[in-house]
């Protein structure tokens, strides 16, 4: 035998050898999906095992804006909305709207939360200048239908369904903007870029998403789980695709920031040890958008950056809405 046949019999069984490796991992990468895919029910532990966490941090402070705001939105008035899925979910939001709101922002939570735990803290900031707050459930979380999430492969669609609403309920000069933190940030920034997204939508504020779900996955599989990527992750994305409707690379927010157009603010804490700043800084540079804001905030770990530099945020919100028209 020559070189070659050698290179080809090694080949074989190296390929031979990982499809074994697969087949054995496969029911635990299977139990691992389910539970790391499958829907979720925050209750009022949850809520209060997020505190305990900010307390630990010495974040006394920040926990007491939080509380403050999650009693604001206990006490609104507000309504219940549904609307029905590009694949037949039944999904769920809460509408809190003054009577004749100037625009209305759709807020979309991260992985395994809810709404009202994640944006209670700007409850305030959105009431005092008259836009509507649309506080999406997202699919597979709490009142929304649906066994699966795909880390916004599918929940891109969601959230242009969400904005389509409103215009059909406010009409055609009712302005929209999008805004999400961890996955809802990557779920947002993805249905910016949507072609079919109603021209209502004016401006996108993403808060600590990643640049693509198969990255992060593949980061927390290797750092925080010590599992081997190249096996667990194509079969991951493969039950994403079987279970779910779409695969992990359906999810790639920075190829699809290629084709933005909107004002968009980057927002993430330079101390957020999850999903990594340089996230934010690979979605700001593909971003095509005439009008765009990297903010990067000093000190500030996942999801904190609003609750930690909030006069500094909030000028760079007000600066994003003025550019779109929405804020005088």
């Amino acid at each position: 035998m020559n070189t070659f046949h050698y290179t080809l019999i090694g080949a074989g069984v190296v390929v031979a050898a990982a499809a074994v490796g697969t087949a054995i991992a496969a029911p635990y990468i299977h139990k691992l999906f389910k539970k790391s895919f499958g829907r979720s029910d925050p209750s009022p532990d949850h809520q209060d095992a997020f505190l305990e966490g900010l307390r630990k941090k010495g974040f006394e402070r920040q926990v007491e804006i939080v509380k403050a705001g999650w009693a604001a939105l206990d006490t609104a008035p507000h309504e219940k909305v549904y609307i029905t899925s590009h694949d037949g979910h039944r999904l769920c939001a809460k509408l809190f709207a003054p009577e004749n709101p100037r625009a209305t922002v759709i807020l979309v939570h991260g992985y395994h939360s809810k709404g009202e735990m994640d944006f209670g803290c700007v409850f305030d900031f959105y009431a005092k200048r008259n836009i509507a707050m649309l506080i999406v459930c997202q699919r597979a979380h709490g009142d929304s239908e649906g066994d699966y999430l795909t880390f916004g492969a599918k929940e891109q669609y969601d959230v242009r369904d969400w904005a389509k609403y409103l215009v059909e309920r406010y009409g055609e000069h009712h302005s929209i903007i999008f805004d999400g933190v961890s996955m809802g940030c990557s779920t947002v920034l993805l249905a910016s870029c949507l072609p079919d997204l109603p021209v209502q939508v004016k401006a996108v504020i993403g808060d600590c998403g990643y640049a693509s779900a198969k990255d992060q996955i593949a980061q927390v599989l290797k750092e925080d789980m010590h599992l081997p990527v190249p096996i667990v992750l194509p079969v991951a994305s493969l039950l994403c695709r079987i279970y779910g409707g779409a695969f992990l690379g359906d999810a790639d927010v920075e190829k699809q920031l290629r084709h933005a157009k909107l004002p968009t603010l980057f927002a993430h804490g330079l101390a957020d040890d999850f999903v990594r700043p340089a996230n934010s800084e690979r979605n700001y540079a593909a971003c095509s958008s005439e009008y765009k804001r990297l903010c990067l905030f000093e000190g500030s770990p996942h999801g904190m950056s609003y609750l930690d530099h909030q006069e500094e945020y909030e000028k760079e919100i007000i600066a994003l809405l003025r550019h779109a028209g929405i804020l005088e």
